[in-house]
């Protein structure tokens, strides 16, 4: 069945630009998911110590939040134990979490496309795998060897508009779904024909 826009286009044409965060995940926060990666593989000590930095997350802002939580997560984690609990165990929870109406505007759009600042590592497995996503950006981590070090590379936490800008040029997408309480969703979301 085809489903059309409200000026007669197949929406399977249309091109959908997303975050994982607060968009694709009802969850207001990553933590959990860092949590999983940090058990599984990591170790126990690892989840102990990012559950014990949690009140201090707490009064974070975002940006550094996320920089906290990928420095206990990953510093030291080998690049296979990642990509293993990245195929086994966070795919089930990120469909246990995934909000549904976004899912079928997902599956609806010809061609998707994720910005995010979530470390592409984590996420991008699944939406590669199980959405048929055709491009992830994501924040990448640095890495010495085979290990992370814990580190966000080169210029930081993806910023998302210069992201879409790059990726597009001068042509917009068509669509952007992204949460508005979340910091810099505003920027990426404007850049969209539709929101």
């Amino acid at each position: 069945m085809t489903t059309f826009t409200s000026d007669g286009r197949p929406r399977g044409s249309q091109t959908l630009v997303f975050d994982v965060d607060g968009a694709l995940l009802r969850s207001q926060s990553f933590f959990p998911f860092f949590m999983l990666v940090a058990f599984e593989g990591g170790s126990i000590f690892r989840a102990l110590l990012l559950l014990l930095s949690f009140p201090i997350l707490w009064v974070l802002d975002y940006e550094l939040k996320l920089r906290a939580m990928v420095f206990v997560t990953f510093c030291g984690l080998r690049e296979r134990d990642m990509e293993m609990v990245g195929r086994a165990v966070l795919p089930k929870f990120y469909l246990e979490n995934m909000n549904l109406e976004v899912y079928e505007a997902v599956v609806s759009a010809g061609s998707r496309v994720v910005v995010t600042s979530v470390p592409r590592v984590m996420v991008e497995g699944f939406l590669k795998e199980y959405l048929n996503v055709e491009e992830v950006v994501g924040t990448e981590l640095n890495t010495v060897g085979r290990r992370f070090t814990g580190l966000v590379s080169g210029s930081g936490l993806v910023p998302k508009a210069t992201a879409l800008k790059e990726l597009f040029g001068e042509k917009n997408p068509d669509i952007g779904i992204g949460n508005s309480s979340i910091s810099n969703h505003h920027l990426f979301l404007k850049l969209c024909k539709v929101l």
